[in-house]
């Protein structure tokens, strides 16, 4: 959820005269094994520090702006639990319980950060939660415009009630290293839910992406915004503690008959769809109808219909012939990035007449409006998606409410900054991590940057990056979850939606140190938050175990490596990961795979296994086959699996680069 804070930051250098520490250092951490140990912290500038790790000493010097940092020589896992001593001048610290072992950190959005306690085996789970050498460390949720390199945390060992509101993927990962290696584990629980990635990545690497750098200005402007004056901002702030976001005072365009399909709409302007409201209204907080007119199909006569609509910010009420068929609100977790679908009853639908489809959105705060990808919006029987309406481009647009968007004001976005701010959590919540050592690092993001996947293509490899390049290492590791199946099972061969940005996370492949879980076997069609936590933490615990650890362990999911064409016009495709053999997970014949001739539509295709891992796909009509496309769409319908269970990730040949290492 959005989350309203105010946040105020100092540099250490000039706040703090005594010996501080980034929180990450405290007792009962982790440190990790068999890497050098800096320590680093503020006093006073020009004061000397001196520090104690079990029996080896180091000294240093604050410099002019009160740093210091101090290294201790690498260790071994294991052995008696340490102490951190260190003093400056009169005051004194000390960290007890420190074990040597691996680190991680668990970052993303919702999916990471969904706690045990709300997740499916959390009985189980929390049964065997009492483990000693697991510890976790959980970043306190906060938004930062400067670094701050004090940060809010603290380390806890692994308990029932400590673990019960850690990341359930983070644990279950943690578990599992520590059940097959019997080496400590400490896990750093950093995420927040509906946040974009670049709220992650640190300005400099956002600044070489050209289609950031109108929104990177934009930031840059409401951080020059001058505060007011004492007396104005105290008055501004009780405002925005007592308001929070704009209330919706009634639904008046009902009574209007906006949503009634004899309403003349011809004065309206016209906006194409999807896109922010902010596009054709300037900027504004309030309620925007917006209506479009749609011919049935003969055929469709007294059949149910389904209108997606795609995700709609912030909350919606939509209608067709004036018939209220859905609405979204604040009691949908995430409500503002929940993609919209809605059942049209069957008696609405006669043969001859139009629908009149009319959505009544209410922006609270930001920017609002629909938000969904190009494939996200169309009308189709529910019966069958063969045939269905695209519902982009122009829809006639009307102003219910308007507010001068308080809560857009470059002021108040300066006192009351969203989440999904270029760079505000990489500030907020990574910064004070830097540079304290880690093996690796697991990801679970990406639904909200769903609807930009060509965008995520350069954003996800590039926060990769930066991070490494941010703890100064090339090799730190870098597992992640792409993202599970959700909403209505697939229907037609090639559908599209989250296809794309699972390709788009597919392609950080090709950086080395890298790997992916395919989840394809576990979503929930009607929740964004598989209940099931347990198996993304153990697919990347085995990624882990075998890539980083050396344990023989097989831990690949099936992948496209190469497609040949026959002469019969059929082709071969060939896989790596598939441990020798590929088949159905269900026992059925193969299904996912689409395939089109040259200048043909997309069709099922007729699908042969030839054992041990290779697939056979023909033309249902026996034309030469062009490209192919294996588990497109949001929910797909495939159902290939190698030796070990896990499912084939999604590919398509007719990438315009192919998204394989």
């Amino acid at each position: 959820m959005r989350s309203l804070i105010l946040i105020l930051f100092c540099i250490p250098s000039l706040c703090l005269a005594e010996l501080r520490l980034s929180s990450i250092f405290g007792d009962h951490m982790v440190l990790q094994q068999q890497r050098p140990i800096p320590v680093w912290g503020w006093s006073e500038a020009g004061a000397e520090v001196t520090g104690s790790l079990g029996e080896e000493t180091q000294r240093a010097v604050a410099n002019a702006e009160g740093r210091w940092q101090m290294s201790f020589a690498a260790r071994k896992a294991g052995g008696e639990p340490l102490e951190l001593h260190l003093r400056s001048g009169e005051t004194e610290l000390r960290f007890r319980d420190i074990l040597m072992g691996e680190v991680w950190i668990c970052s993303g959005q919702s999916n990471m950060d969904w706690a045990i306690n709300r997740s499916g085996f959390q009985e189980e789970t929390l049964a065997d939660a009492d483990q000693p050498e697991l510890r976790l460390y959980r970043v306190a949720r906060q938004i930062a415009h400067e670094a701050d390199l004090l940060g809010r945390g603290r380390w806890q060992l692994s308990t029932p009630k400590s673990a019960a509101g850690f990341s359930a993927v983070g644990w279950n990962f943690g578990r599992e290293l520590l059940r097959q290696s019997q080496v400590p584990v400490g896990l750093i629980h950093v995420a927040w839910g509906g946040t974009y990635i670049e709220a992650w990545t640190p300005m400099a690497s956002l600044q070489e992406h050209e289609f950031m750098l109108p929104r990177i200005e934009q930031y840059d402007q409401d951080q020059k915004q001058p505060l007011a004056d004492e007396e104005t901002l105290e008055e501004l702030q009780q405002q925005l503690k007592e308001l929070k976001f704009l209330q919706d005072p009634g639904n008046r365009g009902f009574f209007f008959g906006w949503s009634q399909p004899e309403k003349d709409d011809s004065s309206w302007q016209t906006q194409k769809l999807p896109e922010p409201l902010e596009k054709l209204f300037g900027k504004m907080d309030g309620a925007v109808w917006y209506r479009k007119r749609v011919a049935v199909p003969q055929d469709w006569e007294g059949e149910e219909l389904l209108l997606e609509l795609g995700a709609i910010d912030d909350f919606d009420i939509s209608y067709v012939n004036g018939v209220e068929v859905g609405r979204t609100g604040k009691e949908t977790e995430q409500y503002y990035a929940h993609p919209r679908v809605y059942s049209v009853p069957a008696e609405l639908v006669k043969a001859g007449e139009d629908l009149l489809i009319a959505v009544r959105v209410f922006d609270h705060f930001g920017e609002g409006g629909f938000q969904g990808g190009e494939e996200a919006m169309q009308l189709r029987r529910k019966s069958d998606a063969a045939g269905a309406i695209s519902l982009l481009g122009d829809w006639k647009a009307k102003v219910e409410l308007r507010q001068l968007e308080l809560h857009s004001a470059p002021l108040v976005r300066r006192l009351q900054p969203g989440p999904n701010r270029p760079a505000v959590l990489y500030k907020g919540m990574i910064a004070h991590l830097v540079p304290f050592p880690l093996q690796g690092a697991i990801w679970y993001q990406g639904e909200s940057n769903s609807g930009r996947p060509q965008e995520y293509h350069e954003l996800f490899p590039g926060m990769i990056q930066s991070w490494r390049d941010l703890w100064q290492d090339p090799e730190l590791e870098f597992y992640y979850v792409q993202l599970a199946n959700f909403r209505e099972l697939q229907t037609k061969p090639s559908e599209g939606g989250w296809a794309l940005i699972r390709e788009a996370q597919q392609a950080a492949l090709k950086l080395p140190g890298t790997a992916e879980a395919v989840i394809l076997d576990v979503g929930d069609a009607e929740d964004i938050h598989p209940q099931d936590k347990r198996t993304p933490g153990l697919r990347l615990a085995r990624h882990a175990l075998a890539q980083v650890y050396g344990m023989d362990l097989p831990h690949q999911h099936p992948r496209f490596s190469k497609m040949v064409k026959q002469e019969d016009g059929s082709v071969l495709l060939s896989f790596r990961g598939s441990y020798g053999e590929l088949k159905s997970r269900d026992g059925e014949e193969l299904t996912g795979f689409a395939l089109r001739a040259e200048e043909q539509p997309w069709v099922w295709a007729q699908v042969e296994l030839l054992p041990p891992d290779q697939i056979r796909l023909r033309h249902p009509q026996g034309l030469p086959v062009q490209d192919v496309r294996y588990a497109w769409a949001n929910n797909p319908i495939g159902n290939v699996v190698n030796r070990i269970g896990y499912p084939m990730a999604p590919f398509r040949t007719d990438a315009p680069e192919p998204a394989q290492r």
